[in-house]
């Protein structure tokens, strides 16, 4: 059935062409349309191509105004006293009058000061650690409060310490 639709429509075709009459006329006005395609043609792919060129521009010039938008707003955040203040004590490590500056420098050497020799057979623990937590969680739960009044005295707020200025430092405790 799929064949003879085929057919048929080949059929429709073969005749609709052969009713077909080229004079002269015809054959002029072809060769005129072939010509100007053949003429026109590759202005017409230069004309596509300066328009996707075009195109391409146009983004890198919105990409380039957005930076200078953006670098134009950063230049304008140094005319902002605090900005510049704080540009002045991130970068350069300044400090204003009455200021001190502490530096941490990591210099100290940590190595291990034990070595333990790893043994090749497993041993069990003296304890169960389940054993120790709820021992730690009733110890806990059942101690004296130590009032703050009779608590020992913390070593890193200890006022007693030669190196802390009470007056400098923000951690001494206050009265």
């Amino acid at each position: 059935m799929a064949e003879n639709r085929i057919s048929r429509w080949g059929g429709y075709v073969r005749d609709w062409a052969a009713s077909l009459r080229f004079g002269g006329m015809t054959i002029l006005l072809f060769v005129i349309i072939v010509s100007g395609v053949l003429v026109i043609g590759p202005q017409v792919s230069v004309y596509v191509n300066q328009r996707q060129e075009i195109a391409q521009l146009q983004q890198q010039l919105t990409k380039l105004k957005e930076e200078q938008a953006r670098e134009q707003k950063a230049f304008e955040a140094w005319n902002d006293p605090s900005y510049v203040r704080a540009e002045a004590r991130n970068r350069l490590s300044y400090v204003l009058p009455g200021e001190t500056q502490l530096s941490v420098i990591m210099d100290i050497d940590l190595t291990p000061t034990k070595h333990h020799k790893t043994e090749e057979q497993l041993t069990q623990a003296p304890q169960s650690w389940v054993t120790n937590l709820l021992a730690s969680a009733v110890i806990a739960g059942t101690a004296k409060q130590i009032d703050a009044e009779n608590a020992p005295p913390d070593p890193a707020t200890d006022a007693t310490d030669p190196e802390v200025d009470p007056d400098t430092d923000p951690a001494a405790p206050t009265e």
